[in-house]
């Protein structure tokens, strides 16, 4: 067998290896947590739209990416959100 030959067939082995562990779902079992603060109250309307962001995001990412929302500053005031991003 030719050394070119060896490549190929030793690229095409790691190609598939490297596909069959992503596909395998080693990496997709774990589950990414996120807060998401805000300093406005309840009901306003930013509110409500980064709650539909959160729920999109959870929707789109099948359950991997869950997000906790902390609304009217329970997380943080607005003077120290800069600090805790």
């Amino acid at each position: 067998m030719g050394r070119n030959k060896v490549w190929i067939i030793f690229g095409i082995a790691v190609v598939l290896l490297t596909f069959a562990a992503s596909s395998n779902g080693l990496a997709a079992d774990k589950v990414i947590n996120l807060k998401f603060a805000s300093y406005l109250p309840g009901p306003q309307h930013c509110n409500r739209t980064s709650q539909a962001f959160i729920a999109e995001l959870e929707k789109r990412t099948n359950g991997r990416v869950k997000v906790k929302f902390f609304p009217g500053g329970s997380l943080a005031k607005a003077p120290a959100m800069i600090k805790a991003i």
